[in-house]
């Protein structure tokens, strides 16, 4: 409600699901139509841990923005060198230690269509 959404019931259940989920899996799909609450159902639940003490952060990518290249990293055949892609940036800043007895929740979300 803070966030001026209405409280649906079913819509909490989906992120008690998300959590319990998060909690007991490495990697999570959210899936559906679009505007069929996956990208609230995730923001909720970071501000509910936000609000219980647990600071949540989110790296957004809509994976089809870029090259595959730009995603993932490249090594340049003539000389030998890598150059790191986006998620290469993300996992090394997801890494950093956090402050000692702090705790952070951090979540890489691909925000676009799914592909077979």
């Amino acid at each position: 409600e803070e966030a001026g959404l209405q409280l649906l019931e079913i819509q909490c259940d989906k992120v008690v699901q998300l959590y319990e989920t998060l909690m007991t899996r490495h990697t999570t799909m959210i899936v559906g139509p679009t505007g069929g609450g996956k990208t609230v159902a995730l923001n909720t639940l970071c501000r509910a841990q936000q609000m219980s003490g647990l600071p949540s952060k989110q790296f957004i990518i809509n994976p089809k923005a870029q090259p595959i290249d730009g995603l993932y990293g490249f090594l340049d055949p003539a000389t030998r060198d890598w150059t790191d892609g986006l998620l290469s940036n993300i996992f090394r800043d997801m890494n950093k230690p956090v402050p000692e007895g702090r705790e952070e929740r951090r979540y890489i979300v691909y925000d676009g269509d799914v592909d077979a």
